[in-house]
């Protein structure tokens, strides 16, 4: 909703219908939606913080109500991850632009600066208070060292400090061996199918309206919209940031990204309207696209957020060469078999199952012992099937794919957890 608003109120209602398509068109996005209780909630408030800051710049209304909402909707993004700061930043870079322009339109003159800075300035100091209060509300550590705590924050989240090993392109690497392109790859192997078309339709379309290129409110709009989601993955690039687990990290500048797609598309039927053939070609396209989305998403449900697009090879292929189910939530899926499935013992002895890969070969593998926390599994079991150490004589083995924890023990393969041909989970009988 906040995707839809925001393109709305840039670029009109039809392309605010369409951003919103775009959007769930992203099934790493829609997954996510189901079982990340960070990056989500981080993406759903920045994305509100940044359609207030546009319904200010499009009205030209720097008063005490926006200043409210806007901080409101900081301080919320804010509570969630520190680096809803940003919206601070964009909004001193993007209404800072917008009054250097005003007063260049009225000759430089020294009232005119006056008039326009005094309101801007209170705006943001009423924002900002509005903001930080809230986020003191939500985050106890501010109470007794305000400056320090967020200054370390900012710092940690910066140089986050992970060794952990992940999948990427075939190979198991430690974080700090991963290439700077990473979130770039993948950004490139995640971005849904029907997106590259629009990109390629939109220019097609923009090549055949045979009317000049103009320059527009809506085209700074898109502009800004393009600045504010590049913006932060070319600083982590830059800084070679910590990131891992894909593109969670970045998942707040897909609505953005979202919403200038809903532009292009809203764009690119208006363009070709007048071309019925090619319209309507367009559109039968498009439907196709919509309906290859939906299909995929119907056999990846409920692991949306694993899916990789056909140009870079399709779920199956790729789901062998990068991470996929990184949250564990297949372990529930087989922990819900396994309670159906298990006879009741007729000596009336309970089942053995372990998670746990053996200890000597995580260290070896990963250099330390990681081992899946049982909550993934135990509340989704019968009485009478219990969840052991590995090292007690279990009976079964429950293990992810991630990491080739299925691979650490031998034993019968009795289930598997799989989508779109990739493999999530096993089960198996041990001997």
């Amino acid at each position: 909703i906040g995707c839809m608003c925001l393109a709305r109120i840039c670029f009109g209602p039809w392309a605010g219908l369409c951003a919103g398509i775009a959007l769930a068109c992203y099934l790493r996005y829609w997954g996510h939606m189901f079982i990340n209780p960070k990056d989500i909630p981080f993406a759903a408030t920045f994305v509100w913080g940044i359609w207030a800051l546009m319904r200010v710049i499009q009205g030209n209304q720097t008063n005490w109500r926006s200043a409210l909402l806007f901080g409101l909707l900081a301080g919320a993004c804010m509570s969630v991850r520190i680096g809803g700061l940003l919206l601070y930043c964009y909004a001193l870079l993007f209404l800072g632009l917008q009054f250097v322009w005003q007063w260049r339109a009225t000759g430089w003159e020294r009232p005119a600066f006056v008039d326009r800075i005094v309101p801007l300035v209170s705006w943001f100091m009423l924002s900002a208070c509005t903001g930080f209060f809230l986020l003191a509300l939500c985050w106890p550590a501010i109470h007794t060292s305000p400056f320090s705590s967020t200054s370390s924050t900012l710092s940690s989240v910066q140089d986050f400090g992970w060794e952990g090993i992940v999948r990427y392109g075939g190979e198991w690497l430690r974080v700090s061996e991963l290439p700077r392109t990473y979130l770039l790859t993948w950004l490139g192997i995640t971005v849904p199918d029907i997106w590259y078309w629009l990109i390629v339709s939109g220019l097609g379309a923009w090549l055949v309206q045979g009317r000049p290129w103009k320059w527009d409110c809506s085209k700074f709009n898109l502009l800004m919209l393009l600045f504010a989601g590049v913006f932060p993955i070319a600083f982590i690039l830059l800084r070679e940031a910590t990131v891992y687990d894909g593109m969670r990290h970045i998942l707040f500048t897909l609505p953005l990204f979202a919403a200038c797609m809903g532009y292009l598309m809203e764009r690119s039927a208006a363009n070709l309207l007048p071309r019925g053939p090619l319209f309507a070609s367009w559109i039968i396209l498009l439907f196709l696209g919509l309906a290859l989305v939906w299909t995929d998403a119907r056999k990846l449900h409920p692991y949306q957020y694993v899916h990789f697009n056909y140009m870079s090879g399709g779920t199956a292929a790729q789901g062998q060469r990068y991470d996929t189910d990184y949250w564990g939530t297949a372990y529930r899926e087989g922990s819900e078999w396994l309670s159906e499935a298990l006879p009741i013992k007729p000596d009336g002895n309970s089942w053995r199952v372990t998670m746990e890969p053996p200890l000597d070969l995580l260290v070896q593998s990963l250099g330390k012992p990681v081992i899946p926390p049982p909550d993934l599994v135990a509340p989704f079991l019968r009485e009478d099937i219990v969840l052991i150490p590995g090292s007690e004589a279990p009976e079964l083995y429950i293990a992810t794919t991630r990491l080739g924890f299925n691979q650490m023990r031998d034993g019968e393969v009795v289930y598997q957890v799989q989508r779109s041909g990739l493999v999530l989970l096993e089960i198996k009988r041990l001997p």
